[in-house]
């Protein structure tokens, strides 16, 4: 009965928005989410400092800068925790979905085993019943549909997630809208993680993290499409700067990774059905897909041209400024 409430106050919700919020939901960049953990007055382990502050600005930046519909979890069990995980599985179900899990809190890793650990608040020190293993998470995120899932992970050890340190690169003769092209449309199970098999800082960023305080940085001040590579690319030299800690990138192991990778976009440009991007090409506009901007038939032919910004694209592999009358 709960879960039916919930429901048809989600509907009753969706009917009252804007038109223009409604078409971002369903726009051509998919929906996004963000499942936040933030876990620091631990009731057996070791209490920390910033989790909670790290959490909270995060799932903000998420849902203002980038328009997340954001779940926030702070200082839960084990049991809370793996419930919210259980239940992506149910919500996450189209294909265009993307989602973003960030999780700060304390972590440990088995070297006997090779496991890695999140610690929910609920962690004992010596008894691993009430931990969650790394794999269990890897598991969840094989059977979610969603095209794009990336988990941010500000805790010690939390390398243990990845295959390798991420080796892709953007090809010199590659265009930046060619490469975002080619990594939407592969799916990708991906880590952004603040330190690899190694204790990790808790503090030293003003009331944050080193790692997240970085990262909230490149978020607020970023105004262009960002993967998750050149996210990685923009935190790692400052954490390392400020912490002796090394962030990585990667692959998360058997999940269905297919080199694809996550895509981060300011709700500008997904308010503006891309029309930033394409003031900004230079010469390719093949990354606006189909659906953004408004057509028009072409004098002579039967041929659609896309109106984006001051651009035309008439559809023959030529594009027309409007201001210039340049082709």
């Amino acid at each position: 009965m709960k879960l039916r409430g919930r429901g048809l106050l989600l509907l009753i919700a969706l009917a009252a928005l804007p038109a223009a919020a409604q078409a971002q939901t369903a726009s051509s960049f998919g929906r996004f989410h963000a499942l936040v953990i933030g876990n620091q007055n631990y009731r057996h382990l070791t209490k920390l400092q910033t989790p909670l502050a790290d959490a909270k600005e995060v799932a903000e930046v998420l849902k203002t800068q980038y328009g997340f519909t954001v779940d926030l979890l702070l200082d839960k069990s084990r049991d809370e925790i793996k419930l919210a995980l259980s239940e992506l599985r149910k919500t996450m179900t189209d294909e265009r979905d993307n989602l973003l899990i960030y999780y700060a809190g304390h972590g440990y890793l088995d070297k006997v085993t090779g496991t890695g650990y999140w610690q929910p608040v609920d962690a004992e020190k010596d008894n691993d019943v009430y931990w969650l293993p790394t794999d269990e998470i890897s598991r969840l995120l094989k059977a979610i549909r969603a095209r794009h899932v990336l988990i941010v992970a500000d805790s010690c050890y939390s390398g243990s997630l990845l295959m390798r340190d991420s080796g892709a690169r953007l090809p010199a003769a590659a265009s930046r809208d060619e490469w975002l092209k080619r990594m939407q449309a592969k799916r990708s199970r991906t880590a952004l993680t603040s330190g690899g098999e190694e204790p990790v800082a808790d503090g030293g960023g003003s009331g944050h993290s080193v790692f997240a305080k970085a990262l909230l940085e490149v978020l607020r001040e970023n105004k262009e499409i960002l993967d998750g590579d050149s996210l990685f690319d923009r935190i790692k030299r400052p954490v390392i700067l400020n912490a002796d800690q090394t962030p990585l990138y990667g692959d998360i192991k058997m999940t269905g990774h297919e080199m694809g990778d996550f895509l981060l976009v300011p709700k500008e440009i997904q308010e503006s059905g891309g029309q930033q991007i394409a003031n900004s090409a230079k010469t390719d506009l093949s990354f606006l897909q189909r659906g953004y901007g408004e057509t028009a038939p072409k004098k002579g032919d039967q041929q659609e041209r896309r109106i984006i910004g001051q651009y035309i694209d008439n559809g023959d592999g030529t594009v027309t400024d409007t201001k210039t009358g340049l082709m």
